[in-house]
């Protein structure tokens, strides 16, 4: 089979684990761009937050953007398909987490708003090492809710950080018994991400499928977290990293390396560039 369409996860598979682009990995994506195949991040990242890596790659055209709910087209600067919480459920989401010590983003935009005074507290929930990613990139409201209510889009994606287990696993079952439409996803920091149930990481693929004239079977994906699953069953093929959650590789058609040991390229020049 040739694979006309590469889909990668970013954190967790991309990235290695200090959340940087290894030269191989990097070298390895570059040879499959000029092999011609598209290659797309798929990530539960937002916009801005993936921008400095997609400006590695001038031949990269497309990226899906927080876990499916937007496809940009990075040429025009456009959404090919955009696909946010309506304001009703994301009201009701935000409900759940009153009263807890809760680390919120907000998807507004292409960027993640943060209530003031959290990014000096990232590592209480997990997120150190993202504070230069999240200082450079992310928005900064000094009242997050109010903030919101001013708003009158529909926000894209919600994520919660909880910095007590137990604060998870009570703020995660007022969600279920909510039964709204939207996907209860976990990527980075053991998080709950919260997305219409309208999108997905295989939805975005499917939109930009169709926009490029690709059938699934043309597709590959490799991945890592639960948030990557409905993207590689719908690939044709599916890889999952050496680092991937039992859930992931029980799903996958084969598995490659460990994101320590750029198992990205390895994939790549074992299925692509053969």
């Amino acid at each position: 089979m040739i694979y006309k369409l590469l889909a990668l996860d970013m954190d967790g598979t991309v990235l290695a684990p200090d959340t940087t682009m290894t030269a191989v990995t990097r070298e390895a994506i570059t040879q499959a761009l000029d092999a011609g195949v598209t290659v797309v991040f798929c990530s539960g990242r937002c916009k801005d937050e993936i921008r400095e890596f997609v400006e590695i790659f001038p031949k990269m055209r497309y990226v899906v953007c927080e876990n499916g709910v937007c496809v940009w087209d990075i040429e025009t600067d456009s959404y090919v398909d955009f696909r946010g919480l309506e304001r009703s459920v994301s009201d009701r989401i935000l409900a759940t987490a009153e009263g807890y010590d809760v680390l919120i983003q907000l998807g507004i935009d292409g960027k993640y708003y943060l209530q003031d005074g959290y990014l000096e507290r990232l590592d209480e929930f997990g997120l150190g090492k993202y504070y230069g990613l999240l200082s450079e990139t992310g928005g900064i409201a000094s009242d997050l809710m109010q903030f919101y209510h001013d708003y009158d889009g529909l926000v894209s994606k919600i994520n919660f950080y909880c910095n007590k287990k137990s604060d998870r696993a009570e703020i995660f079952a007022k969600l279920e018994k909510e039964d709204l439409p939207i996907y209860l996803l976990s990527g980075l920091a053991d998080n709950i991400e919260m997305n219409s149930t309208s999108a997905g990481k295989d939805v975005g693929l499917q939109a930009l499928c169709e926009h490029l004239g690709i059938t699934a079977e043309q597709v590959i994906a490799i991945g890592d977290n639960l948030n990557d699953i409905s993207m590689l069953k719908f690939a044709g093929f599916s890889i999952a990293m050496g680092n991937a959650r039992p859930e992931v590789k029980a799903i996958c058609k084969a598995e490659t390396l460990d994101n320590g040991r750029d198992g990205v390229a390895a994939a790549i020049h074992k299925y692509i560039l053969h």
